[in-house]
């Protein structure tokens, strides 16, 4: 039966070398006459596996697996392009089903010509589904240099539509070089087809670009804050009942991840980061790229994983420590009320809670306000709320929690009345100026405030622990990570605006909000993040 992708285990494939006219070992690749062509047989698959406790592996399925088409480009000694990279378009043809994941396929031909004149293929790099193949793009000349230096958005950040590209498995060899090409040695290149029986094959390791997140034990944390964890009164609706509707999660991450990755590790102080063995490493170089994702959180998808770009941070920072290097799990909702199942606009002000319309209200009806009086025609109205609304402090700000109030119409005049001896009866009113009120306003000052009951807790993705009090965070590619939350506690950071975008996360000041995970990190190399709590 044809399968219309291969399947990553082993592919077994042959690649038709064109080569130099020089009768010699280059760099450890053998040269054959000129005008004859050479033969080099290729496996690629996966890193090595190995379950044990210290290295947990997991197999990818389905497309995580999926081979649709590939290049392949042959390097010389000095990792520039010695011959013309061979596109395959389609694994389809010519590729039998053979008992699942692991097994042996039929073999196929791949044709490489136009090698240099007095060079010879040194290494081999694939890259398996590329996003970006074109004739220009990948050529005789591309370096590694050239294909380390590519950087793009390989995840889609999420789950819909995603191709997964592959390519070269990057760790250090024993004598600290960086491996990324695979060598060709004398070995593995025959001269003719029939010698091919007679060499080794060269075996290319491959990993997956991005990386994977995964969240469990969410709908359970949700429920146990509901529970036990909203209990605070609101000072307006005493008898109101608050919970928090799960919208969905997203990370905060890189837009672009590289195509190859980069394990120039002179500066790192990890452990443990590289395995020559399995041929693979567990660490990445961070690197600036063009922006960071940014998400509406009224629009969070709750799905079971998504797919992560590398994001990586090199400098190990306490939990506390918000720092834009760092990925972060965002998960969001919005606090209702229980009864009515409606959306509560909820502030808290020198740490009590409020309705947004019960705030405006106390504070319409503060000795502060409520000496202030608006006229109508000829009839003076005292002070309302109805005169005020609550805007973002700080617009420019996409994910400030803040807000405060101000007058709806900067225009309204204002007065001060006084009244007749008997305390009752209106005597006299005089104009104020506007800045006045505005300035007994301002002193009441912001608000945190959960515009729409719009909140999101968050917690930076754990990839090692560096010490007693701080940890290396990152997402590093070909590693799955598991986060399980634990524990939601608090009401979240604010939203104040929900057109704006969050894409650093904050913590409201004096907020005891905060979000308990457990991250394990798996062919994917799994990170366990457990017993995750959402909150400060």
């Amino acid at each position: 039966m044809k399968i219309k992708s291969l399947l990553i285990g082993m592919l077994a494939c042959t690649a038709l070398v064109g080569c130099s006219n020089e009768e010699e070992v280059l760099n450890g690749a053998q040269a054959v006459a000129k005008g004859e062509k050479g033969y080099l047989p290729v496996n690629i698959k996966m890193p090595q596996t190995a379950r044990s406790r210290a290295n947990v592996f997991e197999a990818g399925k389905g497309d995580e697996v999926a081979v649709n088409d590939a290049v392949f480009l042959f390097l010389d000694g000095n990792y520039q392009g010695c011959a013309n990279p061979f596109y395959v378009k389609d694994f389809s043809a010519g590729w039998e089903e053979a008992g699942g994941e692991g097994q042996d396929l039929e073999k196929t031909v791949l044709t490489i010509e136009g090698a240099k004149e007095g060079e010879v293929p040194a290494y081999v790099v694939a890259i398996l589904n590329p996003t970006d193949y074109s004739a220009a793009n990948y050529t005789a000349t591309t370096s590694l240099a050239d294909l380390k230096a590519r950087f793009a958005n390989h995840s889609g950040n999420g789950v819909d539509d995603t191709k997964f590209v592959m390519s070269n498995a990057a760790y250090h060899a024993s004598n600290n070089k960086e491996m990324i090409a695979t060598p060709i040695l004398l070995d593995n290149i025959a001269k003719s087809k029939e010698d091919l029986e007679n060499v080794d094959p060269v075996t290319i390791q491959v990993e997956r670009v991005v990386g994977k997140v995964e969240v469990t034990n969410l709908d359970t944390a949700v429920e146990l804050l509901n529970a036990t964890g909203l209990t605070e009164t609101i000072k307006d609706k005493e008898d109101m009942e608050l919970k928090f509707v799960l919208t969905g999660w997203e990370v905060l991450q890189n837009n672009q991840s590289s195509l190859i990755k980069n394990v120039n590790a002179t500066n790192w102080t990890i452990a443990n980061w590289n395995d020559v063995n399995l041929k693979r490493s567990y660490w990445a170089n961070d690197y600036t790229v063009e922006g960071r994702t940014s998400y509406d959180v009224t629009k969070m998808r709750n799905t079971e994983y998504k797919y992560v770009e590398e994001t990586v941070n090199q400098t190990p920072l306490a939990a506390s420590v918000i720092n834009n290097a760092n990925p972060y799990l965002l998960v969001a909702g919005k606090f209702v009320d229980a009864a009515t199942k409606e959306a509560v606009n909820l502030v808290e002000w020198r740490g009590h809670k409020y309705t947004a319309e019960g705030y405006l209200n106390f504070m319409a009806g503060s000795a502060d306000l409520s000496q202030y009086w608006v006229k109508s025609g000829d009839t003076y109205t005292s002070f309302s709320s109805d005169l005020l609304e609550l805007v973002d402090a700080n617009a420019e700000n996409a994910t400030d929690w803040r807000a405060i109030a101000q007058l709806k119409n900067a225009d309204t005049e204002f007065y001060t009345v006084t009244y007749k001896a008997d305390g009752v009866t209106f005597d006299t009113a005089t104009k104020v100026e506007t800045k006045e009120v505005t300035d007994v306003i301002a002193k009441f000052g912001a608000v945190q405030y959960w515009n729409g009951g719009n909140t999101y807790y968050f917690v930076p993705i754990k990839h090692q622990t560096a010490d007693e009090t701080t940890n290396y965070y990152g997402v590093v590619r070909n590693h799955w990570y598991k986060v399980n939350i634990s524990k939601i506690q608090g009401y979240g950071t604010p939203v104040s605006n929900p057109e704006e975008l969050v894409d650093v996360p904050e913590i409201p000041v004096d907020e005891d909000t905060w979000m308990q995970v457990d991250i394990v990190i798996l062919d994917w190399k799994v990170v366990e993040n457990n017993d995750v709590v959402l909150g400060q």
